[in-house]
């Protein structure tokens, strides 16, 4: 019942008076935090996927924040909501299909002992990233001291992350994090597309 740091010391009966230790802290938590997503790397190819508990995350009077353990989620009861309302799911995890496209989702949990309540996750928009998106170039050769524009589709529910080949090294291009890009030099570039459950990489486009 009390926090703290714990140690439990096993002595051996023999002639060198060998011992063994083993140490362990306990924490008190003033909150939690939940991660939802899933751990399907393909969840944007099928018709659908799981959106899941990731973790569970305790945080202390301190700062720090300490992992549970899945069998401390036995703890707790769960709620999946659907755009603001109950779906009736009550495990650690839910189907989605393609028809869910936009929808928001958030899973609530209640410590059963009552102390923390209505612990919700940040909310997980389904987006899926079609597989035959292309980027589109305003033109493919660059006039000498001009520029041209590589673009793909824009979603509010989508990361970009631009890069160029360099000597068949894929170089990130820092802080070209919209749907468009703006070329001044030749060569190879490509786009990765992230959304909330899946990633794709767009095929590269040679200006």
């Amino acid at each position: 019942t009390f926090v703290g740091q714990y140690r439990v010391e096993v002595d051996a009966t023999d002639a060198c008076n060998s011992m063994l230790f083993s140490e362990t802290e306990i924490f008190a938590p003033t909150g939690f935090e939940i991660e939802i997503g899933t751990n399907d790397q393909n969840a944007c190819d099928g018709d659908t996927f799981t959106l899941e508990l990731i973790e569970m995350v305790g945080e202390t009077i301190t700062g720090l924040k300490v992992p549970l353990l899945e069998e401390q989620w036995a703890f707790f009861d769960f709620e999946w909501f659907k755009d603001g309302t109950s779906t009736g799911d009550t495990t650690t995890s839910i189907d989605i299909s393609q028809s869910d496209e936009d929808a928001s989702y958030v899973l609530r949990a209640d410590l059963r002992t009552g102390e923390f309540t209505n612990i919700n996750s940040d909310p997980v928009i389904v987006a899926f990233i079609p597989n035959d998106i292309v980027i589109e170039a305003s033109a493919l050769v660059i006039e000498e001291g001009g520029s041209i524009t590589l673009s793909v589709p824009q979603n509010a529910a989508y990361t970009y992350q631009w890069y160029r080949k360099v000597d068949d090294q894929d170089v990130l291009l820092e802080g070209q994090t919209a749907n468009t890009l703006e070329v001044t030099e030749n060569g190879i570039y490509f786009v990765i597309i992230s959304s909330a459950i899946c990633q794709a990489t767009i095929p590269e486009i040679n200006i």
